[in-house]
């Protein structure tokens, strides 16, 4: 057939060059003869022709037809809906497509080869089709591209098999979901939109109609949705004038004959979804626009949401999503499996979330599905999945719905009904956990009101999906391993876990090695923290809501997951009976392998202790509760209205959560007494539960009992740190006798610690208790200017350079008028301890210097005035706190120093040590110090090197204008390294050192940071510190204002 049917005129423009010019048909030949590449324009965009190859083999083939955003509407051989790409033989002759190219960039034309091994796939008869799958996917099959279409628009090109001459080009813009785009006629130079695709067959309707022109602008309402005390009239327009609008009122999808045409404004006097779709002959429908108008004038207790889909969707008898359908039978007993609920599959519908103040936060399309297990299907008030759509396919949407995240970019949520009538456990739990600091994972949540179709659905709690987008969300991971139950793989391998599990059942997990080993495998913090949310709600089906998770890495760890915690049990349920003994094989038994250690007992047992004095605390849950039950109540009155009469019969002794399905026999109506009923057996839970978890840690451990630790402070001037805890002072917590607490004074700035009022306690900032009675100690805190000596600490040398190894020392000068005797002091970091010897003195205005090694120091400072040792410890290369102190136990200097910005990062193994600028300076600070002139000076004088980070007013500093990653220093290196990096904002920040085959070593920053500069070092050791080789290592700055690479030389 003809390349131009009935045209007179062609648009041509150089190839990729956008600036056509209209010629007549009859003058093409001189173009032709000229060899020139030519675009050929239709009414919607360009395709590309060679003219000079109009008489070769490939140039009667075209692009025909294509479709970018592909969900249902046809398949592959392997039943897959995919991107697709028609080409057209408009010749005479039959044409072989294989050898030839596809790209999706035209500037590089060889991006995919088409096979040429089976012409029985490839060629092409005059008149016929050939369909090309652009499904990454070539594995498949000949016909499988490994290239996939760009729902948002792109490039597309066919190349002759040199790769250079382009047979057919095209540009297009953004695609409708199962909407094909294609020529008509065939081969013709006009593109259309077709509703219905043609792949390998001729483009056009069944009756020889065209296709469509792109879609009309969507309507424009005259009142936007939201919360009105009265009527109110709506008109709905469109800019052209042969545009008709269709509206619905019931969630239908507007269509034509269907619905109502507008003709005058629409009354609405209820609350109501109004839906309306913008038609116009020859084109595409508009989108759809989806507006809810509540009337009345009360506002919400809670925000808000509208789920809006059409009646069929929910309640046909053969495909509503929520119906019981045909295939039950009278004799089919709960929950009903043969049920439409239980079947996998969606709808399509729409969202629209209003804050409390009835502002419209958001609004997206969605696919909906029911969701859950047992009683989230089969109870009347079901919970939903909600997948967010765009135009192209999958959507997010961009809100900052959840406070207790800071991410705001969702694409999957939940609307959950709950097991938990009443609706206050789950709140409680994820304020609880987040108050814990816990390292388990828990969906965000809220609690809302939902209206189906416009008709009140109750209150619900929209929560985040688990799943992938939560891990990467939480963790900035892409790919994980998943198990759920008793070792269920929901997603990736469950080999790591099995192999743990193996080494538990055949090592002695009492060994400090095994336990070592098991640690690189799980996050045991995690696993704490889990079982002690677990054993205090005493849920009977603990293994039912448990997942365990790892990053799919050599390094990844396994942490676990909480979900669905509005299944309580009694206050006295004795689940940790249960967890001790190998009842199931996997995971739930994990507790009773790991307590066969030592350490893992006592980090157990002190994080039991710990969460139940402060988040677990009677006190403070019912603190909690009753703020969220204050901010619950007004709500619930509707909610009971809605579905009180299927909150009846009583499952588990002390829940009446339990929904029956069919109407026999549901019970008497719950009211708001019922409800108020369960918020106080609630609070009377929370302050017996504690209690009675310690008493069954203490029979399940064999443990003596329990004692009171009460701590305070002498006066201000500091904290004291109990385990985890920091508690506002004085403060009274109960543990477990006989296994160790750890307690830590704190000062504040320019406070010192002074001591303990308990005098058999050693005189260290942080001691060990292990107590067989009650105690209570006071911490002591000396404040500025106390200290009886001018004694400071004036040089450190923390990490020597490997070219002049000195060994760890540290100078002290006295300021004061007068010598002071240090017989019997203490120099001590944290962990070791070094008494200075009877005679040891300090003249005035003179310097003493305490070393690791005296042989190492005269070596390499032969001309110096000698030191004081041997030190049987060494200063840690990461940053400490180093303390001298008096005979009498008391304070007189302490330094916090550390290894990066703002400590000078030339003291950190690059020769340098820090030296203080000024003896009255405040030496805990880090602008008091900078980098050493050459090596250091023990014993004299100090000499100031360059300033490597000027010291400036925090209020004068300047952010940095772009992101930065500075080479790592020193470079190449032997021991340790660290890199400098400038963030522009504030945000999540990965810096990781890869090998270079691109695995992942250690990751230096993995989290929330704030803006300006900071450092990191690396000390060459991997996730499970192990110490990796020599050779070139990079290393990644990624943040949501880009990503640099570097690189790093290691020299063993």
């Amino acid at each position: 057939m003809p390349l131009f049917p009935s045209a007179s005129k062609v648009a041509i423009c150089p190839l990729r060059k956008w600036n056509c010019s209209e010629v007549p048909l009859r003058e093409l030949w001189v173009l032709q003869a000229l060899a020139l590449p030519l675009v050929l324009c239709g009414s919607l965009l360009c395709g590309s022709l060679m003219p000079a190859d109009l008489f070769a083999q490939n140039a009667t083939i075209l692009i025909n037809e294509f479709m970018a955003v592909n969900e249902s509407c046809c398949t592959d051989d392997f039943g897959e809906a995919d991107d697709w790409v028609e080409l057209y033989n408009y010749g005479e002759k039959s044409v072989d497509a294989g050898g030839m190219y596809v790209t999706d960039d035209l500037d590089r034309p060889t991006t995919w080869r088409i096979p040429s091994t089976d012409p029985r796939q490839t060629r092409i008869e005059a008149g016929g089709y050939l369909v090309l799958w652009f499904d990454g996917q070539p594995e498949q099959g000949s016909l499988h591209v490994d290239v996939k279409l760009d729902g948002e628009g792109e490039e597309l090109g066919l190349f002759a098999a040199d790769g250079a001459t382009s047979v057919d080009s095209l540009r297009f813009g953004a695609q409708r979901i199962d909407v094909s785009h294609g020529r008509w006629p065939d081969g013709g130079g006009d593109w259309f939109f077709f509703p219905e695709p043609t792949p390998g067959t001729s483009n056009g309707t069944a009756n020889g109609a065209g296709g469509l022109l792109a879609s009309v602008s969507a309507p424009e309402f005259s009142t936007p949705g939201g919360f009105y005390d009265g009527p109110v009239a709506l008109t709905l327009k469109v800019e052209a004038d042969d545009v008709r609008i269709y509206y619905t009122q019931n969630g239908d999808m507007p269509l034509p004959l269907d619905s109502l045409l507008f003709r005058q404004a629409i009354p609405i006097d209820a609350t109501r979804v109004i839906r309306a779709r913008a038609y116009r002959d020859g084109h595409l429908p508009s989108s759809t626009v989806t507006h809810t108008f509540f009337l009345g004038p009360q506002r919400p207790a809670l925000p808000t949401v509208s789920l809006v889909t059409a009646p069929a969707n929910l309640w046909d008898e053969t495909e509503g999503i929520y119906s019981v359908g045909p295939a039950v039978g009278p004799d089919d007993e709960w929950p009903y499996y043969a049920a439409n609920f239980w079947r996998v599959r969606s709808k399509p519908g729409h969202l629209e979330y209003f804050e409390m103040d009835g502002d419209r936060g958001f609004a997206a399309d969605v696919e909906l599905a029911i969701s859950g297990r047992r009683n989230g299907r089969a109870s009347l008030k079901k919970s939903f999945s909600l997948d967010v759509r765009g135009p192209q396919g999958e959507g997010e949407i961009a809100y900052r719905l959840f406070e207790s995240v800071g991410y705001k970019d969702f694409s999957k949520l939940t609307l959950r009904a709950g097991e938990d009538w009443s609706q206050l456990r789950e709140g409680l739990f994820s304020e609880v956990q987040q108050e814990m600091d816990s390292e388990v994972d828990m969906q965000a949540s809220r609690l809302v009101v939902l209206l189906l179709n416009s008709q009140y659905w109750g209150v619900y709690q929209l929560m985040e999906r688990k799943g992938g987008e939560f891990y990467r969300h939480r963790h900035g991971v892409e790919s994980v391993d998943v198990l759920k139950w008793d070792g269920n793989l929901v997603e990736g391998d469950g080999a790591h876990y099995d192999s743990m599990l193996s080494f538990l059942n055949e090592r002695d997990i009492s060994q400090e090695e095994h336990y070592a080993q098991v640690q690189t495998l799980m996050d045991v913090d995690s696993f704490v923290d889990f079982w002690i949310l677990a054993l205090y709600s005493g849920r009977p089906d603990n293994i039912g809501n448990m997942r365990y998770w790892r990053p799919a890495t050599n390094a990844g760890r396994w942490r676990w997951q909480l979900f669905d915690v509005d299944l309580w049990s009694s206050e006295y349920h004795r689940t940790l009976d249960e967890l001790l003994v190998e009842k199931r094989a996997v995971g739930f038994h994990l507790l009773g392998r790991l307590a066969a250690n030592a350490d893992f007992r006592r980090t157990f047992l002190n994080r039991l202790a710990d969460h139940l004095n402060a988040a677990l605390a009677g006190e403070n849950v019912e603190s909690i509760l009753r703020r969220q039950a204050g901010d619950l109540d007004a709500a619930m009155a509707a909610d009971l209205e809605r579905w009180g009469q299927w909150y009846g019969k009583g499952y588990w002794p002390l829940n009446r959560w339990y929904l029956w399905y069919t109407g026999e026999n549901p019970g008497r109506r719950f009211v708001m007494e019922d409800w108020t009923e369960e918020r106080d057996r609630l609070i009377v839970f929370a302050h017996r539960r504690p209690d009675v978890l310690r008493q069954h840690a203490v029979e399940a451990f064999d443990l003596p009992g329990t004692v009171a630790v009460k701590v305070s402070a002498d006066g201000k001037g500091g904290r004291v740190r109990v385990n985890s805890l920091e508690p506002d002072l004085p403060w009274v917590g109960t543990y477990f006798r006989g296994v160790a607490v750890e307690i830590e004074a704190m000062p504040d700035p320019g406070y010192a610690f002074a001591g303990w009022s308990d005098a058999d306690l050693p005189p260290s900032a942080r001691v060990e208790l292990s107590l067989t009675a009650d105690y209570a100690v006071t911490a002591r805190f000396r404040p500025p200017g106390a200290s009886a000596f001018r004694l400071v600490f004036n040089e450190i040398n923390y990490n020597a350079g490997d070219d002049f190894d000195s060994g760890d020392w540290v100078e002290l000068y006295n300021s004061g008028d007068e010598p002071i005797d240090m017989s019997g002091w203490h120099f001590r970091d944290e962990g070791h301890d070094f008494e200075l010897a009877e005679g040891v003195a300090i003249a005035a205005g003179g310097f003493v210097v305490l070393c690791e090694d005296e042989e190492r120091m005269r070596a390499h400072f032969p001309d110096g005035p000698g030191c004081i040792g041997n030190w049987d410890f060494g200063l840690s290369g990461g940053g400490e706190k180093i303390g001298l102190y008096d005979a009498d136990g008391l304070e007189v200097d302490a330094v916090e120093y550390g290894v990066g910005a703002p400590w000078p990062p030339e003291a950190d193994g690059a020769g340098r040590t820090l030296v203080l600028k000024g003896a009255e300076l405040d030496n805990t600070a880090a602008e008091s110090w900078q980098a050493s002139e050459g090596r250091g000076t023990p014993g004299v004088k100090n000499r100031f090197g360059v300033i490597s980070t000027p010291v400036v007013e925090p209020e004068e500093m300047a952010l940095p204008l772009r992101l930065q990653l500075s080479q790592n220093y020193p470079n190449p290196f032997n021991s340790a390294t660290a890199v400098e990096f400038a963030l522009p904002a504030a945000g999540d920040v990965q810096l990781t050192v890869y090998n270079p085959e691109g695995q992942v070593l250690r990751r230096l920053v993995d989290g929330w940071m704030g803006s300006g500069t900071h450092l990191r070092r690396w000390n060459g050791l991997d996730e499970a510190g192990l110490r990796v080789g020599s050779g070139v290592y990079l290393y990644r700055l990624r943040t949501d204002a880009g990503e640099l690479v570097g690189k790093m030389l290691l020299l063993r």
